[in-house]
């Protein structure tokens, strides 16, 4: 599946990494379908501390659950694919790239 984020680039997200997310986030399993959201609409954007590749997109979602949810997104070239995501009651730490007006 391919999603435009919030700047209009196409991010991959593969059965693999859906498999991945539900298995490793079980709390996910409800919230795949608010991934194009998170990467389309999102709140914040920082940098991942540990892999400058890694831009963390975040979502607040105080009706359903009270957190954020976050999606990591791995740039390689001029390609970008989900590596994960997960919810969060914070944003994480990093470098800010971009956030909601």
């Amino acid at each position: 599946m391919i999603i435009k984020d919030v700047f209009g680039d196409d991010v991959v997200l593969t059965e693999e990494r859906v498999a991945h997310i539900i298995k490793e986030h079980s709390g996910m399993i409800y919230r795949i379908d608010d991934l194009s959201d998170v990467l389309s609409s999102p709140d914040v954007i920082i940098e991942s501390r540990y892999n400058p590749k890694v831009t963390l997109y975040h979502k607040f979602y105080k009706a359903k659950h009270n957190s954020y949810i976050v999606v990591a997104v791995l740039k390689e070239k001029d390609r970008r694919f989900v590596t994960t995501a997960y919810e969060s009651q914070l944003t994480k730490k990093g470098k800010i790239l971009w956030t909601k007006n």
